[in-house]
């Protein structure tokens, strides 16, 4: 499985970049049929102070899933990111058992 980790118009973060490894490995434990999850960062316009975007997209067997989460920063944002993917995927993976 790769992992891609971007962070657009934004500087790098290290401590950000190995959280992010560290959580999309345990979701690829659980999925083990993952084959590229791509996790990008930037930071949206507006005055609410929930600007930080984190979007979330894996390639796997089935078609694409794809999360944009936005919120107060971007470990909060990344958390949200994952467990929505990871509900989707539950889902795919009953779909496919059924078949």
């Amino acid at each position: 499985m790769t992992i891609l980790v971007q962070f657009i118009k934004i500087q790098t973060s290290e401590t950000l970049k190995a959280k992010t490894n560290e959580l999309v490995n345990k979701l690829a434990n659980r999925f083990d049929w993952l084959e590229t999850v791509s996790v990008s960062f930037k930071e949206g316009s507006g005055n609410t102070g929930k600007n930080k975007i984190c979007e979330v997209e894996v390639s796997a067997p089935t078609p694409r899933l794809f999360v944009s989460v936005t919120d107060l920063n971007y470990e909060t944002a990344l958390k949200v990111a994952l467990s929505d993917i990871e509900r989707q995927l539950k889902k795919r993976k009953e779909i496919i058992k059924a078949k």
